[in-house]
């Protein structure tokens, strides 16, 4: 039911994609009913940075994925997303307000919550106390990710798909079994991907980061090298690392069993 104090705030990766964009006249219609001034407030980051973070994302949370350069190839419409002047010309197409913010070092160093709630939409809402604005967004290391697939592929098959609410809880276990191995971060991008993938953007880059800061996207993040290339098949790595991922694995998947969260199906009687 409307009410005229009401605040309503989404937050959804989902909807920087290209098959979000349909829905944006109609979320701003159904957010009408609350006020008429819906503001979409878009988080920018490198897109190097942001498909590593959403491919480890979604592999820490068990989902299915392809390689690593075919999560990133560029399809017969584009890249599937990072075009962030694009996806601004959309909103506001669809009838939001706009704002955004750049998850740039000084974000990273006062938090996301605390820039979110500085912003003029907000601000005004958000009586939040400093104290209250704790944050917490660990990312999984290159080789829990690896334990990660390895738990879906046991539970669900090579490339079977698990219910959301058991993932959420399969990936706990994950993450509670990973805690003691080499804490590197994934990073599926060589230096001739990345120079790839920033190429496509530059020029779009500029004109938002221009628009919208005052300076160039460049300033806002320079371009970081590239020191290491996960593997993102367990296939890839050394044998003892290979031990390493499958003794998580195996773990987390014992403690399953042992808890009830999965269950062995019994063999078919013959004949």
């Amino acid at each position: 039911r409307a009410h005229p104090d009401a605040a309503v705030i989404l937050s959804a990766e989902l909807m920087t994609t290209l098959k979000f964009m349909p829905n944006m006249t109609r979320l701003n219609r159904a957010l009408g009913h609350y006020s008429p001034d819906a503001t979409v407030v878009l988080v920018v980051r490198d897109q190097v940075e942001w498909r590593n973070s959403c491919f480890a994302q979604a592999r820490e949370m068990l989902t299915p994925l392809p390689r690593f350069h075919n999560y990133v190839n560029v399809g017969k419409h584009g890249p599937r997303g990072g075009n962030w002047d694009f996806l601004e010309q959309r909103y506001r197409r669809a009838g939001f307000q706009f704002e955004t913010i750049a998850f740039d070092k000084r974000v990273r160093e006062i938090g996301i919550v605390a820039a979110l709630t500085a912003l003029p939409s907000l601000s005004g809402l958000a009586a939040i106390a400093q104290e209250e604005r704790v944050e917490a967004n660990p990312t999984a290391s290159a080789l829990a990710l690896l334990a990660a697939e390895q738990m879906r592929a046991a539970v669900a098959g090579p490339t079977g798909a698990i219910e959301p609410l058991l993932r959420q809880r399969l990936a706990a276990l994950v993450r509670k079994h990973a805690a003691d191995l080499p804490p590197t971060r994934f990073n599926g991008f060589t230096e001739a991907l990345a120079d790839e993938m920033r190429g496509i953007f530059r020029e779009s880059n500029e004109l938002f980061a221009q628009r919208h800061f005052g300076t160039s996207w460049q300033t806002l993040f320079p371009p970081k090298a590239i020191d290491h290339v996960s593997p993102d098949i367990i296939d890839d790595l050394t044998p003892a690392e290979q031990d390493q991922v499958r003794a998580v694995a195996g773990r987390a998947v014992i403690e399953a069993l042992e808890t009830g969260l999965i269950h062995i199906a019994p063999e078919a009687s013959p004949g």
